[in-house]
């Protein structure tokens, strides 16, 4: 096994995909929104299950072990185990203001 960590967005100023992971042989995904410039705006999580790259939200479990789609605020979120997806993206899909970093870690197989 092996951990790897990504960043999805670094301080981003406007709403787009990011870094797009490949994550079919992940066995843990956990996603960062960390508060660095104030951002005011929305996070979705987006996954799709093949090359076609038809893109579904996707809920990821909070820290307190609910699900969520998309955040408008910091957190940390994971994806469950078997979850069955090809690749993963943590979009922004609105902005007012400030900035958003998004860290992933991935351990794969």
């Amino acid at each position: 096994m092996r951990y790897e960590t990504q960043i999805l967005h670094t301080a981003s100023a406007g709403t787009g995909d990011g870094v797009i992971l490949t994550v079919r042989r992940v066995d843990a995904l956990n996603v960062h929104i960390v508060d660095t410039g104030s951002p005011v705006g929305t996070v979705t999580f987006r996954g799709c299950v093949d090359a076609d790259l038809v893109w579904v939200d996707v809920a990821m479990e909070k820290v307190d072990g609910t699900l969520a789609t998309s955040t408008t605020a910091p957190g940390y979120f994971r994806l469950p185990l078997n979850h069955g997806l090809y690749r993963f993206k943590a979009e922004i899909t609105t902005y007012t203001s400030g900035s958003f970093t998004v860290r992933s870690g991935m351990r794969s197989r």
